[in-house]
């Protein structure tokens, strides 16, 4: 809109381009809406040679069909994340098992936790979760869909966990062995901090020498168990 605005529209003063540069971003808002005129494009294109004009209005043509699309998907995509929040926060005493990523190791362990006994009526939470367009990941994704599981886009460090009131247990079962590490360091500092009622297991997925020190070294008592 800004070549449309620029060359048709002059207000005559100096602040002419202010006006110019707002009123583009104004219509600009109004395609992703869907509420878009296309006769403001005609009627700026009229005077351009043939192959630009023809250029011009077809690359605007599509740019009033994607931008709706683009919103509507931002829109879905913000409901979705909306009701896992919800999920997730209204989760009751139900017990909890949250996973730190989304991975074949941490799917197939929610999978065999769904097998166990009263493990249907459990939360299951997969965080650290964006969809991308890989293949694997859309798969991993509905198979986690599948088997009634929240994915959060959240990191786990940053979820409210201690305000739980039913058992939580989490898998540190990232395939960054650091990351795991780390996490533990900033989860176990909080938990001894503001867990009061000792209802949060950690279990971290860890196989090197060095991990394992690190692990040992920290503050946890009975709150944190390694896993090789």
């Amino acid at each position: 809109f800004i070549p449309v605005y620029y060359i048709n529209y002059d207000f005559g003063d100096p602040y002419s381009y202010i006006r110019q540069v707002l009123l583009s971003f104004h219509n600009s808002l109004r395609v992703f809406i869907l509420d878009g005129e296309f006769d403001t494009i005609r009627d700026a294109a009229e005077g351009l040679c043939v192959p630009l004009h023809t250029m011009y209005t077809l690359y605007c043509a599509i740019l009033y069909v994607v931008a709706p699309v683009l919103t509507l998907s931002t829109v879905l995509s913000f409901f979705k994340n909306f009701n896992s929040e919800i999920r997730y926060r209204f989760c009751g005493n139900k017990k909890i098992y949250i996973f730190s990523e989304l991975n074949d190791g941490s799917l197939a362990l929610a999978k065999s936790i769904r097998k166990k006994p009263l493990g249907n009526k459990a939360v299951i939470v997969f965080t650290d979760v964006y969809e991308k367009n890989e293949e694997t990941n859309h798969e991993l994704a509905l198979e986690a869909y599948n088997i009634d599981a929240i994915c959060l886009k959240k990191d786990v460090t940053h979820l409210n966990i201690s305000s739980k009131k039913g058992n939580v247990e989490i898998f540190l079962i990232g395939e960054n062995e650091s990351e795991n590490v780390s996490q533990a360091s900033l989860l176990t500092e909080r938990f001894n901090k503001e867990n009061k009622k000792q209802n949060i297991k950690i279990f971290v997925f860890a196989s090197g020498k060095e991990s394992g020190y690190i692990i040992d070294s920290l503050n946890y008592d009975s709150l944190l168990r390694r896993a090789a």
